[in-house]
């Protein structure tokens, strides 16, 4: 049964995931437990098991292969936090996907490839802002930086390329990732180039290149259509901004200038789409007919580049409609004439019985505008629970008066009437109140899955349950990994979620997959065994600890079940991220969530090792000796880097010279922050600008005296050449966030010591005779270890 064989292999994949996941929450309870060599011996041993089992069993290799990858990051990532040297973050990601590499070619799966392509392109990425004077301004002087950058990520996209697939592999959804994301790293280059006062050559290079990659993937040997799509949607932005700059630069008649952009905008837009029409028809990825292709014939991603393309041109008629309307827009029926005015003239259009492309994409524009144009008046005279409600109305109105044949029409209403339900149900009320905002999402939930049912409203539905998945994801709280970057993403971390578990919310989340499960199994007979049964029982579980999953469950499932792939997508990705935010829920310690993580981890693995349909080979799967070359090559790399470079920082722990240095007073309220603390040491001044960093990427360098305490004085910046006194010593300084501070701004401890690591008033180093230091511990007032 190939169903259930897939089945089974995607339960021994979240198996992989679970345990993984598990055994990252359980090292970072236990964090002084262990002891620096037994956290690295748990790690290097995950890593060896997941490898071993890779190649012990063809079926075992997917899984094995996902295991080894995640404990290969977590092993080099537990390495950074512990031998704080101040290494660049691009390091650690570049090391990653260099070992990950052979793990990726051995598997031949996107399981693989998409993780891979995502570690690849965010080291490109922390690389370019490294090089680039460590940070994200874009500067003319770094224009080698950022073309080196977008050599690598072509280098990422061009081995994921579908020529390339007899070597590596890879299938469409690691090369589609790949070129989104290049786009996406082109196109925020250019915009941040166009966006200086005097417009940087990054812009002018950014835009030939995307127009470069637009054109290859219009080729008949490189054509794909998505690729196709993100690169002309990233080519219609930077025309689109650029005009922007062009026309908006100078205060001159404004409204014209708004006017004038938007319909060029419209126009630009129903070209681009029609020209991705008439390329995917010529190279055969459309059906074949003799007329051009509808609007409602347009696949997933044409879809999307009409969605998103159509906001190119909305925002300035937005823009255009405000200033026309001036003080008409807070007094006086301005709002709803206008509003039924954009409505009227788009319904016009879009009702149109041969409706092409450019009338199609002036249209979307005026639908959009008068949407917010009426959408405010009622905002500005209603209570908002009624002003949402009525705007329910009214976009499930213009849903139903589309036409059948403008299934995106539909969605993106749809998505926009759940939107304002959701609003309609929770009101003003503090939106902290997580059981109020459960309530009104899964109210909505409801509603949307009842109209699913139904044909005729099935592509409404659709649009609407995506917006309620992205409700579901983000009350939950932010996703592991995500809410480890800096910035706005650290508070909402460490917030755990907006909707917390309770007995009713749990209760009420478990119901729910439960009946996920019943309605597999009533779509899927092969499913009603008892194995099977078991997967629903442990998935019910973790549904008792994380109150949005077992809505995104049902969804998941019951779109699965109706044949909505894309719908069913999403539901696995909220569901990803609901799981992934049990890291933030602060409600539960650690070390239970471990235990629960694990314990579901090794029910699923232990269900997919009994399972018959899981012992069989896939087709695609790469010869058994290469395959375990490759396996063994990536583990062996791992483990010898590893070693190596714990061999390295231990011995620069023992024979290092021992200093202690000054914490600077920082901000209370960011002292302590989740489990780590913010550091910040008092710099000596830079009269002579020696921080500033030069072109070759070299850090400067402090120079230092100890007393006879063994604390540091920072006496000055070392100066070019300039020989050191006798006593004196340097040590190397690292940027972070735009500033420079003594190799890391935070020491990472055990959940639960705050109280214990606030008494910290030094940092403990040890420095080696070229400068590089090493951030051994914090010490208190009287220079006695925090422990």
């Amino acid at each position: 049964m190939p169903g259930l064989q897939r089945f089974w292999q995607a339960v021994a994949l979240l198996a992989a995931a679970l345990t993984g996941f598990g055994l990252i929450l359980w090292l970072a309870a236990n964090w002084d437990d262990f002891g620096r060599m037994g956290r690295f011996a748990v790690l290097q041993g995950a890593l060896a098991i997941a490898v071993l089992a890779a190649a012990a069993r063809p079926a075992l290799r997917l899984p094995g292969a996902l295991a080894a990858l995640l404990a290969t990051g977590a092993l080099f990532a537990y390495f950074g936090q512990t031998y704080q040297t101040g290494a660049d973050p691009w390091q650690l990601f570049a090391l990653w996907a260099v070992l990950a590499l052979p793990l990726a070619l051995a598997a031949r799966s996107d399981v693989l490839w998409l993780p891979w392509c995502l570690v690849a392109m965010a080291a490109v990425s922390l690389w370019a802002q490294a090089h680039a004077g460590h940070t994200w301004d874009v500067r003319p002087q770094d224009l080698p930086v950022h073309a080196g950058a977008a050599a690598l990520a072509a280098l990422v996209v061009a081995l994921l390329a579908p020529w390339a697939r007899r070597f590596t592999g890879a299938g469409p959804l690691a090369f589609r990732l790949a070129t989104a994301l290049f786009a996406l790293l082109l196109t925020l280059t250019a915009l941040g180039g166009l966006l200086r006062d005097d417009p940087a050559p990054q812009f002018t290079c950014g835009l030939l290149l995307v127009a470069l990659a637009a054109v290859g993937f219009a080729s008949r040997r490189g054509f794909d259509l998505f690729a196709l799509s993100a690169a002309t949607l990233a080519l219609d932005t930077l025309l689109v901004a650029g005009a922007a700059r062009w026309l908006l630069d100078g205060d001159i008649d404004a409204i014209g200038h708004l006017l004038l952009l938007g319909l060029a905008a419209a126009a630009l837009l129903a070209l681009s789409v029609r020209c991705v029409q008439w390329r995917a028809k010529a190279c055969g990825a459309w059906a074949a007919g003799g007329a051009m292709p509808t609007p409602g014939d347009r696949p997933g991603p044409v879809v999307l580049l009409t969605a998103l393309g159509a906001w190119l041109a909305t925002l300035p008629l937005l823009g255009a409609v405000a200033l026309v309307l001036g003080d008409w827009v807070h007094a006086g029926a301005g709002p709803y004439a206008v509003g039924a005015l954009l409505l009227a003239l788009a319904g016009m259009l879009l009702r149109r019985p041969h409706l092409s492309v450019f009338v199609e994409q002036l249209a979307l524009p005026l639908l959009l505008a008068g949407l917010g144009t009426l959408g405010y008046g009622l905002a500005r005279d209603l209570p908002l629970q009624l002003a949402a409600g009525l705007l329910v109305l009214l976009l499930l109105a213009l849903a139903w008066l589309a036409n059948t044949r403008q299934r995106w029409l539909q969605e993106l209403l749809g998505a926009a009437a759940a939107g304002a339900a959701v609003l309609a149900l929770h009101g003003e009320n503090d939106w902290q109140d997580g059981s109020l905002l459960w309530l009104a999402l899964h109210g909505v939930l409801l509603a949307g899955l009842a109209g699913l049912r139904r044909p005729s409203l099935a592509a409404t539905a659709t649009g609407w349950l995506v917006l309620v998945l992205v409700g579901l994801a983000s009350a939950s709280g932010m996703a592991l990994l995500v809410g480890a970057m800096p910035g706005p993403t650290e508070a909402f971390a460490g917030s755990g979620g907006i909707v917390l578990p309770s007995s009713w919310t749990a209760a009420a989340s478990v119901l729910l997959a439960l009946a996920a499960g019943a309605a597999a199994a009533r779509r899927w007979p092969a499913l009603r065994r008892p194995g099977c049964a078991a997967v629903g029982l442990v998935a019910a579980v973790l549904c008792a600890f994380l109150p949005m999953l077992g809505a995104i469950l049902l969804v998941a499932v019951l779109a699965a079940a109706g044949g909505r792939r894309p719908l069913a997508l999403c539901g696995a990705l909220a569901a990803a991220w609901a799981v992934g935010s049990f890291y933030y829920t602060l409600a539960w310690p650690l070390a239970h969530k471990a235990v629960l993580m694990v314990a579901c981890g090794a029910a699923l693995a232990a269900l997919a090792w009994r399972a018959a349909g899981l012992a069989s080979d896939a087709p695609t799967q790469a010869p058994a000796p290469r395959t375990a070359a490759l396996l063994a090559l990536s583990g062996l790399a791992a483990l010898l880097v590893a070693n190596g470079g714990i061999w390295r920082n231990e011995r620069l722990i023992a024979q290092g010279q021992p200093v202690f240095v000054a914490l600077a007073p920082v901000d209370p309220r960011s002292l302590m922050q989740g489990d780590y603390m913010r550091l910040r040491f008092q710099l000596p001044p830079d009269p002579d600008e020696r921080l500033a960093l030069p072109q070759s990427g070299a850090r400067p360098q402090a120079v230092a005296r100890v007393d006879a305490r063994g604390v540091a004085e920072l006496l000055r910046v070392a100066a070019p050449g300039q020989p050191l006194a006798a006593g004196e010593f340097a040590i190397a300084l690292v940027p972070k966030d735009g500033d420079w501070t003594l190799v890391t701004d935070a020491w990472f401890f055990r959940e639960g010591e705050a109280e214990r690591f606030a008494q910290a008033r030094y940092g403990e180093f040890r420095v080696a005779p070229d400068g590089s230091a090493l951030l051994v511990g914090l010490a208190n007032a009287d220079l006695q270890a925090l422990r």
